[in-house]
């Protein structure tokens, strides 16, 4: 019989583009937390993230392009989860909006004091300023207009009030988890998640909810 050869080593399981480029993201977050965004170098990020320099600038160009997309990766992160689900009960859609925001805040806020200092630089440069002011703008727009019709059509089935402006409403709502998300940074004991709910449910008794349906929320 034949001596068995032996066993080769496994070669590690490759990294595929999209892994890869996560993190580097969440490797430049880590790095502008500990160090702050001026002292950030590509070579501290590259280290973090396990990767040659060569290879971060194959995915990003400079740093200001490196860090504004770690801005819109958080805001990917968090758009995810905005689904009301497949029910068509504007109730049962509006609990999903508002509980995937409640979810989604300890995330967001945790990366708000890289955001503040991205924003700070990327919107000294007029074509980072205008890349992220329109992708900010359009993410808005799309779940604005998400809410609006969820509170229109529940205005329409006679389970909200009819005499809100689902338009305010909904930007109010917006306008209410940004304020959160702001405050967290300086005064984070009254800024959480906790409080986001309660706002949010006092809110919606007061100008959404029909007088009888709060029990069954």
């Amino acid at each position: 019989m034949p001596p068995s050869s032996p066993a080769r080593a496994q070669s590690p399981p490759r990294v595929g583009p999209d892994e890869k480029r996560f993190r580097i993201l969440e490797a430049a977050r880590r790095v502008c937390t500990r160090e702050g965004y001026e002292a950030a170098t590509m070579e501290a990020i590259a280290a973090e993230a396990r990767v040659s320099k060569g290879t971060l600038y194959n995915f990003f160009e400079s740093k200001e392009h490196l860090f504004l997309s770690t801005v819109l990766q958080s805001y990917d992160e968090a758009e995810a989860r905005f689904d009301g689900g497949p029910s068509e009960d504007p109730r049962v859609r509006l609990d999903g909006f508002l509980e995937a925001m409640i979810e989604s805040f300890p995330h967001v806020a945790a990366g708000m004091m890289v955001n503040l200092q991205v924003w700070a630089v990327v919107s000294r440069d007029a074509d980072s300023r205008t890349r992220m002011f329109e992708d900010l703008s359009q993410r808005y727009g799309r779940l604005g207009a998400d809410l609006e019709t969820t509170l229109s059509a529940g205005q329409r089935a006679g389970v909200f009030r009819p005499d809100f402006a689902a338009a305010a409403v909904a930007a109010g709502l917006l306008a209410v988890l940004d304020g959160y998300v702001y405050r967290s940074v300086f005064d984070p004991g009254r800024a959480g998640a906790r409080d986001l709910r309660a706002s949010f449910d006092a809110l919606i008794r007061e100008r959404v909810l029909v007088s009888g349906t709060e029990e069954g929320r």
